[in-house]
């Protein structure tokens, strides 16, 4: 469980770094999976598959947000960071 939260904050680092966006890991919004069985039974939790924006900004804000974001997209829609 902890490799997944280690991925989850270098992730949101990273999409500072490139993008200069910031993002809260998931596991600090979800309950954890008690059981590395339940874990591989359902495949990645919720807090292991999300990270959360907060949205209180101007419109200013969120439009500059979206822009960098997109420019990080892959053919997919998924962000691609390096």
């Amino acid at each position: 469980m902890m490799r997944f939260m280690r991925f989850q904050v270098e992730y949101v680092k990273k999409l500072i770094q490139q993008a200069g966006v910031v993002a809260v890991p998931g596991c600090g919004f979800f309950h954890s999976v008690t059981s590395v069985e339940k874990l591989s039974q359902e495949g990645y939790s919720y807090q292991d598959r999300y990270i959360r924006f907060a949205f209180c900004k101007s419109d200013r804000t969120l439009a500059s947000a979206a822009q960098k974001l997109e420019e990080l997209l892959d053919a997919a829609g998924c962000l691609k960071l390096q």
